[in-house]
C-alpha cells in the first residue's frame, strides 16, 4: 500500500522532548553540512521552486551559506537552516536537531502548554509550580524577551504548506516547549510575564521541568484535556436530540486505526456506518481536527461511504483513481470540523469533499494545501551536526487547478478559547449542533 508520509509529531516530539548540550562546530564542518543539505534539496525535492522561484531560492541559499563564517553550535545552525521552511512552503520537508532523538534525563522544559492566536500567546494549561497563573492569561514575555518576538522567530522557522500558517500555529500550540528548546535552549528556570483576563499584569519565576513531570501534572491538573482525548484512532457517538452522529477520526494511519479499534479499517468503517444507518442519523459530523494524515487507503475508503456519485480521487498521478459510493453509505447532511492540524491525507480528504460540494466545513483553514501536497519524505542526517533533514520525494495532485497555496477554508470560522484545551469543553461541537438545530426549525 502506498503511503503519504505524515510526521506524527506527537510520537516524534515525545521522543524528542529531550536535550543534549549543543557543542561547537567549526565553520568548515557547518559549511560541509550546509552544502550536503543544499545538494539533497536541489536534487531530491520534486517541487522546491513551486512556492519560491529558483532565482529567489538560490539567492536565499547563497545568503545563508555566506553567514557561516565562524564556529557555531548545533542550535545556531539549526536556527539558520530552519529559516528555509518559510521559503520552501512544504509541510513534509522539515529539520529536527539531534536533540529530538536523544534521551538524556537532565532535559528541562517550559512548563506551560500555550495557545497561539495571531501574534499573541495564551496559557492553555499551566503545569508549573505557580498555580496562580490561570488558563486564558496572555503570556507577555519569557525570560525578558517579548512573547510576540519569540513567536515571530519560531513561526518564521516553522514548517507550513505554502501560504497557510495554521499548521505552523498548531505545532506550536501542541509542542511549544520542544521548539522553544530547539531554538532558545533549556534554561533551568523561566520568568514568565502574564496579563490575566481582567488586564492585571504579573510575573512568576518557575523552574523548568522534565517532560515526564509536565505530563504527570497535566494528567492530574487537567484530566479532561484535549491532548489526552485526541490521540488518534476512531470513535463514534450520537446526539439523538439532533438526529446526528459524530465520527471522530484522529488519523488516517492504517496501523494506528487497526491497533485502536482492534480490527481492520475496512471492518471498522463498515460497522460504524451500519450503526449510523441503524440509528437513523440524518446528520453526520466528521471531526478531522488534529488529524495529521497517514495513508491513502483509509481516506479513499471513508470517502466511499460519504460520496453520492462516482468521482475521481486525486486529479493525477499514481494515486489517482475512480471511487464509487458504498451502497450503505451515508446520504444525509455532512459537516466537517477542521483546524490547523488537519494536514496531509486529512487535507486531501477535505479538499475532495469540498470539490464535490459534499460538506459544510466548520473551524479554521486546514494546515494542508487543498490543490497539491508534497509527501513521501526521506530522512537524511547531516554528517557533522547530525541534524535530521526530512526531504519530500513526491508531489500529489489533489485538484486540477492553479495552486493558490492555501488550505481548505471553512464555511463557518470557529476558533476555540485557550482554556478549552484543558477543560475538554468543545465550542465547535456546540456550534455545529446549533447549526443543525436551526436547520430543523
Amino acid at each position: 500500500m502506498k503511503r503519504l508520509t505524515s510526521f506524527f509529531l506527537a510520537s516524534m516530539l515525545l521522543m524528542g522532548s529531550t536535550y543534549s548540550q549543543s557543542r561547537q562546530f567549526s565553520a568548515e564542518e557547518l559549511r560541509a553540512d550546509f552544502t550536503y543539505l543544499r545538494q539533497k534539496l536541489e536534487t531530491k525535492h520534486p517541487c522546491l521552486y513551486n512556492f519560491t522561484t529558483k532565482a529567489a531560492m538560490d539567492t536565499f541559499l547563497d545568503s545563508l551559506f555566506q553567514q557561516i563564517n565562524a564556529p557555531a553550535t548545533e542550535t545556531a545552525f539549526y536556527n539558520l537552516i530552519s529559516s528555509l521552511n518559510e521559503k520552501i512552503g512544504d509541510g513534509h520537508t522539515m529539520f529536527l536537531p539531534e536533540a529530538a532523538y536523544s534521551s538524556i534525563d537532565s532535559a528541562r522544559f517550559f512548563p506551560f502548554y500555550v495557545d497561539v492566536q495571531g501574534d499573541r500567546m495564551y496559557v492553555a494549561m499551566n503545569c508549573s509550580s505557580d498555580t496562580a497563573i490561570a488558563a486564558g492569561a496572555e503570556i507577555l514575555g519569557i525570560n525578558g524577551v517579548d512573547a510576540r518576538e519569540i513567536l515571530r522567530y519560531l513561526m518564521a522557522r516553522q514548517i507550513r504548506d505554502g501560504r497557510c500558517t495554521t499548521y505552523s500555529t498548531w505545532i506550536l500550540d501542541n509542542y511549544f516547549k520542544s521548539y522553544y528548546g530547539f531554538s532558545f535552549g533549556h534554561p533551568d528556570s523561566f520568568v514568565v510575564a502574564v496579563r490575566d483576563k481582567l488586564g492585571r499584569e504579573a510575573s512568576a519565576h518557575v523552574p523548568a521541568l522534565p517532560n515526564d513531570r509536565i505530563r504527570s501534572v497535566r494528567k492530574t491538573r487537567y484530566p479532561n484535556n484535549r491532548l489526552a482525548s485526541r490521540q488518534g484512532g476512531v470513535a463514534l457517538g450520537f446526539d439523538t436530540a439532533n438526529h446526528a452522529a459524530v465520527l471522530t477520526l484522529g488519523t488516517f494511519d492504517g496501523k494506528t486505526l487497526r491497533e485502536t479499534s482492534g480490527r481492520s479499517v475496512r471492518k471498522t468503517f463498515r460497522a460504524m456506518f451500519e450503526s449510523i444507518k441503524k440509528q437513523g442519523s440524518e446528520h453526520l459530523v466528521l471531526d478531522l481536527r488534529d488529524n495529521q494524515g497517514g495513508d491513502f487507503q483509509p481516506s479513499r475508503l471513508l470517502l466511499k461511504y460519504l460520496i453520492h456519485k462516482p468521482a475521481r480521487y486525486m486529479a493525477k498521478g499514481f494515486e489517482s483513481r475512480r471511487i464509487s459510493p458504498k451502497r450503505k453509505g451515508f446520504k444525509g447532511k455532512l459537516y466537517v470540523l477542521i483546524n490547523g492540524g488537519s494536514f496531509s491525507a486529512s487535507a486531501i480528504t477535505c479538499s475532495f469533499l469540498q470539490g464535490e460540494g459534499r460538506a459544510v466545513f466548520i473551524g479554521e483553514e486546514t494546515g494542508g494545501n487543498r490543490v497539491a501536497i508534497p509527501g513521501g519524505a526521506k530522512r537524511h542526517v547531516l554528517p557533522n551536526t547530525r541534524i535530521h533533514a526530512y526531504i519530500t520525494r513526491k508531489i500529489y495532485h489533489i485538484q486540477d487547478e492553479a495552486n493558490d497555496f492555501r488550505g481548505v477554508m471553512p464555511d463557518y470560522e470557529a476558533i476555540p478559547a485557550p482554556e478549552e484545551v484543558g477543560t475538554g469543553e468543545d465550542s465547535m461541537i456546540r456550534m455545529v449542533m446549533g447549526l443543525i438545530g436551526k436547520e430543523a426549525e
